[in-house]
């Protein structure tokens, strides 16, 4: 792997962990018990910072100081997340803070090296505000809002549908969130309730590449 990854590694590596950060479960409890505030669909990069601290403070790396703060961190992070500047050694920081799998790790670096065999497309609400107004009318009002949203297609190596996956993140009225799988119905607010990890439906005569 190079050292000096192009911008097309570091901007879709950064997508890829941002995903990975925001997705409910282990690795967003680790950042949010950090975060004074926090707003839906957000990073709280100061909240990464102190957390990559604290695994610095318990897991004291031989090269640099021990007793490093979490503002000394913060523009590290806010560069690495942003895919403005995702150095190797920033990179596997993060990936030791929060202990990603080997599978992940796997594909973090291969976004960071620029592979192109896989790739991250990320982008805002495509539906425009008339759009809603138009859906409303026929519908009904918004029995909640999908705060994020990840869809994963994975293809084996003879290029055939292997598996895919998604996950939502849910708000439903103004102080509950929902998070969770969109197969799994919630009786009281008609939408995905939370789920401890991703569901997968896997499609038959592959495995994932």
């Amino acid at each position: 792997m190079t050292d000096a990854p192009s911008e097309f590694g570091r901007r879709a590596a950064a997508s890829y962990l941002r995903e990975l950060l925001l997705r409910p479960g282990r690795y967003r409890r680790v950042w949010e018990q950090h975060a004074v505030r926090l707003r839906p669909g957000a990073i709280n990069q100061l909240a990464v910072a102190e957390a990559v601290a604290q695994h610095l403070w318990n897991h004291p790396r031989a090269a640099g100081p021990s007793d490093v703060v979490a503002h000394q961190l913060k523009d590290t992070v806010a560069r690495a997340l942003s895919g403005r500047l995702v150095s190797r050694s920033a990179l596997q920081l993060l990936i030791d803070t929060f202990g990603l799998t080997g599978q992940e790790q796997e594909r973090l670096w291969r976004l960071w090296s620029g592979s192109r065999s896989i790739s991250v497309l990320a982008g805002d609400n495509p539906l425009s505000p008339e759009s809603f107004s138009a859906v409303a009318r026929v519908m009904g009002p918004r029995r909640h809002q999908t705060l994020s949203m990840h869809d994963h297609v994975y293809v084996g190596p003879d290029g055939r549908l292997a598996s895919t996956s998604d996950l939502r993140d849910s708000r439903s009225g103004p102080q509950r969130v929902c998070d969770g799988p969109r197969s799994a119905t919630c009786l009281d607010c008609r939408h995905p309730r939370p789920a401890r990890r991703r569901q997968s439906r896997g499609a038959p005569g592959g495995r994932g590449a």
